[in-house]
């Protein structure tokens, strides 16, 4: 029930504890003014006790000396016709809207292509297969675990922070977010840490994008689609030399350089590269049901996991692509705002990576005499492709048998 103690509304309940009631309140000020609070009062059955109340005085007084961004600030203590209130700021906490997905497609494309870009790099574990130990079964659980581990961090962290300050500041300071809430959450001294986060993070991005790429050419050289120089690995690392070190400086002068450049660009060339991330992680999950199209139909769970889910997100990933192609079309939909050719820089970058890769794909078919093979066999399956005496080991993880 709503009621009036002094110059507050007391209102609907929010939580209860062991102690006390938390309940949304209302300031009533002179001419129309008002304000929102959060009024915590002793629990019914506590009210009258002289010793609960001793407490919750002592709690006012405690909490009224901390000045914190962390901490809710007391605003007022009221005690009248039997009452003991606590007034509090009130803090609009989460909300499950936060979670449902915004409804305007062209920002949920552009929303799946940067979760792609940020994704990137977290798959490395399946490419180093050949280095793991249990390699059958430890890269794919790995690369399941890291995911569900990227989702959960991301969002403990945009919720906290979102809870924290608010859309409209995050969006003010997006240029340097963590600086801003480091120094209000962790205070002058601690955000300092924020700066070795930040590089740890940095190294591990950079590790993320050169393992897989390296791992990736060196499977084509292999098999014969590019030059054998690529197969080359390190007899003591036993890791791919040459993919390693191409990779590493390639990234290092394109971020460098792109960074000198303008950071707009930078950001534009990223949102080029989450295109091409799709385009290629959409091929694999269109890839898949044909790989394994002599099985898929075998068994309820060779149905669901090779055929239902790569198609489907092969499917989602075509969508996202062509979307992201119309929306980045425009130049003020680009982070700098430029019009290259008449389009947004990251629609040109976009489509100037993928045909670079096709290009380069007809030029090897074409002038580089070792991948004339590669190019010139048939589709094939899984079962063609591995040493296994039963196709179905493929998919559960036995070792191969011999013998």
């Amino acid at each position: 029930m709503h009621r009036r103690v002094g110059r507050y509304w007391v209102l609907d309940a929010l939580s209860s504890g062991g102690m006390a009631t938390v309940h949304l309140g209302k300031l009533i000020g002179d001419t129309g003014f008002t304000r929102l609070v959060a009024i915590k009062r002793l629990r019914d059955d506590l009210a009258d006790d002289p010793e609960q109340r001793a407490m919750f005085r002592d709690e006012a007084r405690i909490v009224a000396r901390v000045r914190h961004a962390s901490v809710v600030s007391m605003v007022d203590v009221i005690e009248e016709a039997g009452e003991l209130l606590l007034v509090m700021e009130y803090v609009h906490g989460p909300s499950l809207s936060w979670f449902v997905p915004n409804m305007n497609l062209g920002a949920l494309s552009g929303g799946i292509l940067l979760a792609l870009f940020i994704y990137w790099g977290w798959d490395t574990a399946v490419s180093v297969n050949e280095e793991t130990e249990d390699k059958s079964r430890t890269p794919g659980v790995a690369a399941i675990l890291s995911t569900l581990g990227l989702v959960f961090i991301y969002l403990i962290t945009t919720t906290a922070a979102q809870a924290f300050h608010g859309p409209d500041y995050l969006s003010k300071n997006s240029g340097d977010i963590l600086s801003s809430l480091g120094s209000a959450v962790l205070g002058s001294a601690a955000d300092k840490l924020l700066i070795l986060v930040v590089l740890t993070s940095a190294t591990a991005s950079t590790m993320t994008t050169i393992l897989p790429g390296a791992r990736t050419t060196l499977s084509m050289a292999s098999h014969g689609a590019i030059p054998k120089v690529f197969a080359k690995v390190h007899p003591r690392f036993q890791t791919p030399v040459w993919g390693t070190v191409i990779y590493g400086v390639v990234s290092l002068v394109w971020y460098v350089g792109l960074t000198l450049l303008s950071q707009n660009v930078l950001a534009d060339s990223i949102a080029a590269l989450g295109l091409t991330i799709a385009f290629y992680y959409g091929i694999n999950g269109f890839a898949v049901p044909l790989f394994y199209r002599h099985q898929v139909f075998s068994s309820f769970k060779k149905f669901l996991f090779l055929l239902v889910c790569p198609l489907l997100g092969g499917l989602i990933l075509l969508w996202v692509f062509i979307a992201s192609l119309d929306s980045l079309w425009y130049p003020a939909n680009s982070a700098s705002g430029a019009s290259w050719f008449g389009v947004g820089p990251p629609f040109v970058l976009g489509v100037v990576f993928i045909l670079g890769g096709v290009v380069a794909m007809f030029l090897a078919w074409g002038f580089l005499k070792r991948s004339k093979t590669f190019f010139a066999r048939k589709m094939e399956t899984v079962e063609a492709m591995v040493p296994y005496d039963d196709p179905d080991d493929v998919l559960v993880g036995s070792p191969p048998r011999t013998g």
